[in-house]
């Protein structure tokens, strides 16, 4: 299976839901993980076997860097 880099996963995202606080983004892959953010855009959690693991706090995954592709394009 071909991974995608953060410019074509960005091109695959979208809003899943809209919360108060903050919104719900998704993928049009398999087992899409969900990023959380806040209205401004700044990321509060996403659920990728990188940051679930709880172990990075501020790292960067090829998702979160879509999301700020998809949020800045």
């Amino acid at each position: 299976m071909k991974f995608l880099n953060p410019s074509e996963l960005s091109e695959r995202i979208y809003l899943d839901y809209k919360g108060t606080n903050f919104n719900g983004y998704k993928f049009k892959i398999n087992n899409s993980p969900t990023i959380r953010a806040n209205k401004k855009g700044k990321i509060l959690s996403c659920t990728c076997k990188l940051h679930s693991i709880k172990l990075v706090k501020d790292k960067k995954c090829r998702f979160t860097m879509a999301l700020e592709f998809y949020l800045n394009s």
